[in-house]
């Protein structure tokens, strides 16, 4: 008995330690004051989208909120709010903006990522920095029959016919055989993948209410200066047609520009030049054939006519006892006389 309660009066004044340390520990001044700030220190909120925004989108009071921020997470280009007065008013300044590029579901919204259209310069708040916008006049047959909105990407394509100077350059070629025939048409892709900014005077595919079609009579498109140079040069020759990428567009080294001519445009005209280029590059190996075994043939008969004759063995006669002689034979058929 005695025992049990001993252990009962350690195990009491154990208990009462350990809460004596833990309420030193936890409940000092210095603790209290820290807990008393954590308490009252500032809440932030970021202004967000709520769902993701595409380009050329209009931003309604649905698609933005705001959502709580660590302090030393925040960045000064973030549109942030300290008193909750301030939500409402703040969230007015952005709704009936247009989105300049893309932000994703929850990314915090920046300032140079919208702008008013109503503002001055609204067209030129959609360029990137060093951007040019370019105009071009497309139909139904040219323009992908209205299926293209502000914020797809395209391939700017190019026909024309060649002019004089051409036409004689390009007939020398041919009748050389350096090149096949060209025909009078050719097409070109003279830019790729480049960004629709504007249909008309749409800069947003939400503008349509059904979002299907927009005929379209002019497409504006966001190049660099020297694409600029390239569409007006181009514009000059001859015809441009726009072509739609797709959205699964891979994003690796662009493909290089191209160019089809009329000729190549024609599967017949291909297999008649094809058969007509095998046809004589074969007559022209027959006949280099021909030549080197004639050539060959001839310098075996020189050869065989060349060849030295044999020699004759000389013979001397004596005639008489005066001691004359006459060598017959030797180098040749006649022989020489010696006295």
């Amino acid at each position: 008995m005695r025992v049990l309660i001993v252990g009962i009066l350690v195990l009491a004044l154990a208990v009462a330690g350990v809460s004596t340390y833990l309420i030193k520990t936890f409940s000092g001044e210095e603790n209290i004051e820290e807990l008393e700030k954590k308490a009252k220190k500032k809440k932030f909120k970021v202004l967000v989208a709520k769902k993701s925004l595409k380009i050329g989108e209009k931003v309604i009071a649905g698609a933005i909120g705001w959502q709580e921020w660590a302090e030393e997470a925040l960045n000064p280009e973030f549109v942030v709010v300290e008193e909750e007065e301030q939500e409402g008013e703040r969230i007015k300044e952005f709704v009936g903006s247009i989105v300049r590029h893309t932000i994703t579901q929850n990314e915090p919204i920046l300032t140079n990522k919208l702008f008013k259209r109503d503002a001055p310069g609204f067209m030129a708040g959609m360029l990137g920095p060093g951007m040019r916008a370019v105009s071009v006049s497309v139909s139904a047959t040219s323009g992908a029959s209205g299926f293209i909105f502000p914020g797809d990407y395209v391939d700017v394509i190019s026909s024309s016919k060649p002019d004089k100077d051409s036409k004689k350059e390009l007939k020398k070629l041919v009748e050389l055989g350096a090149i096949p025939p060209v025909g009078n048409t050719f097409v070109e892709v003279v830019l790729r993948k480049v960004r629709v900014i504007a249909v008309n005077s749409q800069v947003s595919e939400f503008e349509t209410k059904e979002s299907k079609t927009i005929a379209a009579k002019t497409v504006t498109l966001e190049v660099t200066p020297k694409q600029a140079e390239i569409i007006f040069v181009a514009i000059q020759k001859g015809k441009l047609s726009l072509a739609l990428r797709s959205l699964e567009d891979p994003d690796g080294e662009p493909a290089p520009l191209s160019f089809t001519t009329e000729h190549q445009a024609s599967p017949l005209s291909q297999f008649i030049y094809d058969t007509t280029k095998n046809f004589i590059k074969q007559q022209e190996e027959l006949a280099q054939r021909q030549a080197m075994e004639a050539a060959r043939a001839a310098s075996e008969s020189a050869a065989a006519g060349a060849a030295p004759k044999k020699a004759r063995k000389p013979v001397k006669i004596y005639l008489g006892g005066s001691g004359t002689t006459q060598t017959v034979g030797g180098g040749d058929e006649t022989g020489a006389a010696a006295k």
